[in-house]
């Protein structure tokens, strides 16, 4: 059993040094990032509304049934509900830029498809 001395107060307990946080490291490619981004917002806006003008083009090229446009827009469904399924996973791999730019091209890419 351990007396304590009333007069002699407990030792205060032991404190960490709190460091400020670092200031966040500007990459040397943030300027491009805003033009990017902005052309990343337009090219994931244009295939939504091609589809409107394009859809009485192809329905009447390919010979296709109006129904069939409902299972064209349940495609691009499952396909941004999977992008937002590994949006986290994808950004963490290549970074908001590279993400905005191989996006990019890819929506080129299928919008040419639309041509």
């Amino acid at each position: 059993m351990q007396t304590t001395d009333a007069a002699t107060p407990p030792d205060p307990a032991p404190t960490a040094a709190v460091t400020p946080a670092a200031p966040p490291r500007v990459a040397a490619t943030a300027p491009l990032l805003l033009p990017v981004a902005f052309l990343a917002l337009v090219s994931i806006g244009l295939p939504d509304s091609i589809l409107g003008v394009a859809w009485p083009s192809i329905r009447q090229t390919f010979g296709l049934p109006v129904s069939q446009l409902g299972a064209l827009l349940l495609s691009g469904m499952v396909g941004y509900l999977l992008s937002t399924f590994y949006s986290g996973t994808i950004v963490a791999r290549l970074g908001v830029g590279r993400l905005l730019l191989c996006s990019g091209l890819l929506i080129v890419a299928s919008s040419l498809g639309y041509a």
